[in-house]
C-alpha cells in the first residue's frame, strides 16, 4: 500500500501512521497469543514472524513521520530492541530483521544521505553553509553509533553472524564519521583538493572492506550480492585513486597546495586515512588468504610511505611540493626516513615473530645502503662524507646486532617448542 498507492497523500501522514502503529499493535497481540498457544510446533518462528511484522510496522511509522536523522536513530534504537528480544526469548529468526535494518542505517548513513549530506555545502546569498549543521551530523552519527555498539555486545556470542554484520557495520560507519569530521575541519568550501578526494577514496575503500569482510559469513545469494558491491566500491576507489595520484597530486600540480599544520595537515587527510584503511583490511580480511592479506598490508605500506615522502618534502620546501630539485637536507632526510622504518618493521617482526616481515626489514636496509652510496655521498666531501659514512656504519651495526638477536630468540624458542602459528599470521 505505501511504496504502490501512497495513502499519506490522501489521508494524510499522520493518520496513515496510526494506522501502522495500530496493525503493529495486532501483531504484537498475535504474537503474545501464539507464545501462549497449546500449539508448540514452531513456535520460535511464528513468534518471531509477528514480532518482525510488528517492527516492520513500527519502521514502517517512524519512517512516515520522522526527518533523516531522527529516522536513521530510530532504526538504530529498533535493531538494538530486536537484538535484546532474541536473546530473552531465543527467537532466531529476529537476527534477520537485525541485519536488513543494520544495511538500512548503513546505506543512509553512507550513501543516502550519507558522506555528501554530512559533508557538503551549498551557497545561500553569497555564503557557503553547511548542508547538515554539526550537532546533527554528530547525533545522526554517534546516536546511531552507540546503539549499533550496544546490539554487537549482546548479539556477538548468541548470534555470530549478526555480530559479524553489526561489527562490519560499526567499522565503516565509524570510518564515515571520522572521514566526515576531518574533512568539515579541512575542507575549503566549493573547491576539491587533494584532502577532499583522498577523503572521499577513504569512504569508498572502508565501504569496500565492509562488504569483503561480511562475505565470510554469507550465504550463496548474500555472497554474490557483497561480492557485487565490493567490485563496485572498488571501481569508484580506482576512479578516486587515479584522481588522488593523477589530477589531484600536490607533488605534480601547482594548484594543490598542502594547507594545515605539519604532520596532520591535508596530506594525512589525502594519503594516511587511506592507508589506515587498507592496515583494518590487512588485520580484519583473513578469510580469502595470505595473499590478500600481504596486498592490503602493501597498499598500506606504500600509501604511509608516499605520505611520510611528501611530508619531508613540505618540512623542507614548503607547502607548493612542485617546486624544482632536492635540497641536501631533504636528500638526507629520506635516508634517516628508510633506516628508522627498517629498524621499526625489524622490531615488529621480532614482536610478531614474522620472517616476512624482517626480509622487508632487511630490502629497506639494502635499499638505505644503495641510496647511500649512489646518491647521497656524490654532494658530499671530506670530513662530512667521513661522519656521514661513520653514522651509516654504526646504524648498520645496530640494526646487524638486533637481527642475530632475533635470530638467536627464534631458535631458542624452536628449541624450546614449535612456534605459535597464529602469531605468524
Amino acid at each position: 500500500l505505501e511504496f504502490l498507492w501512497n495513502p499519506a497523500q490522501i489521508v494524510g501522514s499522520y493518520p496513515w501512521a496510526l494506522t501502522a502503529i495500530a496493525m503493529a499493535g495486532l501483531m504484537t497481540l498475535l504474537a503474545e497469543r501464539t507464545a501462549r498457544g497449546q500449539d508448540s510446533d514452531q513456535r520460535p518462528l511464528r513468534i518471531a514472524l509477528f514480532g518482525i511484522a510488528a517492527l516492520t510496522l513500527i519502521a514502517l511509522a517512524f519512517f512516515l513521520l520522522l526527518a533523516k536523522t531522527a529516522l536513521t536513530l530510530a532504526l538504530a534504537v529498533m535493531v538494538l530492541l530486536t537484538v535484546l528480544i532474541d536473546r530473552k526469548f531465543n527467537l532466531p529468526a529476529l537476527g534477520l530483521f537485525a541485519q536488513v535494518g543494520v544495511a538500512v542505517i548503513t546505506y543512509r548513513l553512507v550513501i543516502d544521505p550519507g558522506f555528501f549530506w554530512a559533508s557538503n555545502y551549498y551557497l545561500v546569498e553569497q555564503a557557503w553553509v553547511p548542508r547538515a549543521p554539526t550537532p546533527q551530523v554528530l547525533l545522526a552519527y554517534l546516536g546511531t553509533l552507540i546503539p549499533l555498539a550496544g546490539a554487537w555486545y549482546v548479539a556477538r556470542d548468541i548470534r555470530p553472524k549478526t555480530g559479524l554484520v553489526l561489527e562490519s557495520a560499526i567499522a565503516t560507519i565509524g570510518a564515515v564519521f571520522i572521514s566526515v569530521m576531518i574533512l568539515r575541519l579541512i575542507s575549503t568550501p566549493g573547491d576539491r583538493s587533494h584532502a577532499d578526494v583522498g577523503i572521499l577514496a577513504t569512504v569508498w575503500a572502508a565501504s569496500m572492506v565492509n562488504q569483503l569482510y561480511r562475505m565470510q559469513g554469507s550465504g550463496r545469494f548474500s555472497l554474490l550480492v557483497r561480492g557485487g558491491l565490493a567490485i563496485a566500491y572498488g571501481v569508484a576507489l580506482l576512479v578516486l585513486l587515479d584522481e588522488l595520484f593523477g589530477d589531484a597530486n600536490p607533488l605534480t600540480r601547482h594548484s594543490e597546495l598542502v594547507f594545515g599544520p605539519l604532520v596532520l595537515d591535508s596530506l594525512a587527510a589525502a594519503y594516511l586515512l587511506l592507508s589506515g584503511v587498507f592496515a583494518v583490511a590487512a588485520w580484519k580480511v583473513t578469510h580469502f588468504g595470505r595473499y590478500i592479506q600481504i596486498a592490503f598490508a602493501a597498499l598500506a605500506g606504500l600509501l604511509a610511505a608516499w605520505y611520510v615522502t611528501l611530508e619531508i618534502r613540505r618540512l623542507w620546501r614548503g607547502n607548493d611540493l612542485t617546486v624544482p630539485g632536492i635540497t641536501d637536507p631533504e636528500l638526507y632526510s629520506y635516508t634517516l626516513a628508510l633506516l628508522v622504518s627498517s629498524a621499526i618493521i625489524l622490531i615488529v617482526a621480532f614482536w610478531r615473530r614474522s620472517d616476512i616481515l624482517r626480509k622487508m626489514a632487511m630490502v629497506g636496509v639494502v635499499l638505505t645502503i644503495a641510496k647511500v652510496f649512489l646518491i647521497d655521498m656524490n654532494g658530499l666531501s671530506g670530513l662530512t662524507r667521513v661522519f656521514s659514512f661513520m653514522g651509516l656504519g654504526l646504524a648498520l651495526v645496530g640494526l646487524a646486532w638486533l637481527n642475530r638477536v632475533m635470530n638467536a630468540q627464534w631458535a631458542k624458542g624452536v628449541s624450546e617448542g614449535p612456534p605459535d602459528i597464529a602469531s605468524n599470521n
